[in-house]
C-alpha cells in the first residue's frame, strides 16, 4: 500500500522539477566578440539539439540588435560559440592548469576564465550562406541556405 502512494508522489516531484527547469529563462551572463568570432556565456541552456537550434533561431535578431552578434566578416562568415557559464569566472592559476580554461583578455579583472569543456553549441556561417550547428554531444546539423531544410550530417 505504501508503494502505491510513493510512486505517484515521486513521479509528481520529478515532473514538477522538470517543468520548473524547462520554464526557467536562459540567462545570458556575458558576450565577447573577437573579429568574426563571438562567445555567448549562458546558464540554463536547452538540453536537446532541437531546443538549442530553436533558441538560436528565436534569439538571433535580438542578439544582433542588442549585442552585435553574430559579427560577420566581409564575406558574411561568422562563428558563434555558446558556452555553459557553469560555476562562473575563475582566475588563471600560476600552474599549467591554464590549458583547461578559456580566458577573455579584454576583461579588466583577473577572474576572466571559464573552465573547459564548456562549449554547448557552435554555429558557423560559411561558404556562401551555409550554416552549421555543432553540438556538444557530437551531432552536427547543416543548413544550405536560410530557406533550406536543416539536416543532421553527423
Amino acid at each position: 500500500m505504501l508503494n502505491n502512494k510513493i510512486l505517484p508522489i515521486l513521479f509528481l516531484m520529478v515532473f514538477l522539477f522538470s517543468l520548473g527547469w524547462l520554464l526557467t529563462p536562459i540567462e545570458i551572463k556575458g558576450i565577447y566578440t573577437d573579429d568574426n568570432f563571438s562567445f555567448i556565456l549562458v546558464n540554463k541552456f536547452p538540453v536537446t539539439d532541437k531546443g538549442k537550434i530553436a533558441w538560436w533561431s528565436d534569439n538571433k535578431a535580438f542578439l544582433t540588435k542588442k549585442y552585435g552578434v553574430p559579427a560577420p566578416d566581409s564575406n558574411g562568415y561568422y562563428t558563434v560559440v555558446i558556452w555553459d557559464f557553469g560555476d562562473g569566472y575563475r582566475e588563471m592559476p600560476d600552474v599549467d592548469q591554464g590549458s583547461d580554461l578559456l580566458c577573455f583578455d579584454d576583461m579588466k579583472t583577473t577572474f576572466n576564465c571559464l573552465e573547459k569543456p564548456g562549449s554547448i553549441l557552435r554555429i558557423s556561417r560559411f561558404d556562401g550562406g551555409k550554416t552549421s550547428f555543432h553540438m556538444s554531444n557530437g551531432h552536427t546539423y547543416l543548413q544550405l541556405s536560410d530557406k533550406s531544410e536543416l539536416k543532421r550530417v553527423e
